[in-house]
């Protein structure tokens, strides 16, 4: 029998790539591809805060936009908080269908929250870095004080201003959990800088500043 030349095997080498080529373009463009009937369906991946346009004055203070991105083209469909939303404190419901955000308002850390769709933000409670547990039911949060030169704490109760929160949301009923003293060289709790959830929701992990 006669052997394929050099050149034959390597234009059918070619050929084979090509088609696996295709098929791993054609498989991925098919995952991304948004199902008609969800529409403009949230994923926590297209949820974005960008600087705001201009610079966000009154009792929030300065933050960013939340705006929701396409997942195709990435580009802008809506603008869910004009602004003053502080960056990376950030949490979308296992449903798509709520955000959880953190804004300054005047010198305390507030949790809102928006739905997808659009709509006004909704007043959760006073607190930072808000984490939404995987079923959806509990939100979790910080709280601490804003120590600048316009919000000066009561230094006789500092510390138990720092604190972990647990907040069921059907019923508003929350479980709080003081932070570790000395955190910090000034003798006070390290601030809380991000909240993770085990997929199954019995564990939380913190991550202090």
């Amino acid at each position: 029998p006669t052997s394929a030349s050099p050149m034959a095997s390597a234009a059918s080498a070619r050929s084979r790539a090509r088609t696996r080529s295709s098929a791993i373009a054609s498989h991925a463009l098919r995952r991304a591809r948004p199902c008609s009937p969800c529409g403009a369906a949230v994923r926590a991946s297209s949820l974005r805060a960008l600087p705001a346009p201009t610079s966000t004055t009154g009792s929030r203070g300065s933050g960013f936009t939340a705006v929701l991105l396409g997942s195709r083209h990435g580009q802008v469909i809506r603008t869910l908080v004009p602004g003053g939303v502080r960056a990376d404190e950030i949490s979308v419901s296992p449903d798509h269908s709520t955000v959880y955000f953190s804004v300054r308002h005047g010198c305390l850390g507030q949790i809102e929250s928006v739905p997808v769709a659009g709509g006004s933000p909704t007043v959760i409670a006073d607190g930072t870095v808000p984490a939404i547990s995987p079923d959806g039911t509990r939100l979790a949060y910080a709280t601490a004080p804003l120590q600048t030169a316009a919000c000066v704490p009561n230094a006789s109760e500092l510390t138990k201003q720092y604190t972990l929160v647990i907040r069921t949301l059907s019923t508003g009923t929350q479980a709080v959990y003081p932070q570790l003293p000395a955190g910090q060289d000034t003798g006070l709790p390290a601030p809380i800088s991000h909240l993770s959830w085990s997929p199954d929701g019995s564990t939380l992990a913190v991550s202090i500043a």
